[in-house]
């Protein structure tokens, strides 16, 4: 069995909602895969999806406030594990970006 790695919640930065796609009325998401390694930290991000697809702002904004968070990491038998899960980023014009992960 091996447990889902913790969010710390004052390492979480909020992802920017660009400017141009907020002028437009835009909204969006970005699902991005990870690894959260031994130590909390994420790494090895990679874009599984985005929508709209023509907004490389919205997705470098998520990826840029992913990369920053840190993490309770992962464990198995009571050892630090690395992992990979899926982060969703949601860009909606009802308040900043919102973002969900195990």
């Amino acid at each position: 069995d091996v447990t889902n790695p913790r969010l710390i919640p004052d390492s979480k930065v909020e992802p920017v909602y660009p400017g141009l796609m907020r002028a437009a009325g835009l909204e969006g998401h970005v699902i991005l895969q990870a690894v959260v390694d031994e130590t909390g930290k994420v790494g090895q991000l990679s874009v599984l999806s985005a929508e709209p697809e023509d907004q490389p702002d919205m997705v470098a904004a998520a990826i840029e406030a992913v990369q920053q968070w840190r993490y309770q990491p992962a464990t198995r038998k009571g050892r630090p594990v690395p992992v990979f899960f899926a982060i969703y980023v949601d860009y909606s014009l009802g308040g900043r970006g919102d973002v969900s992960s195990p």
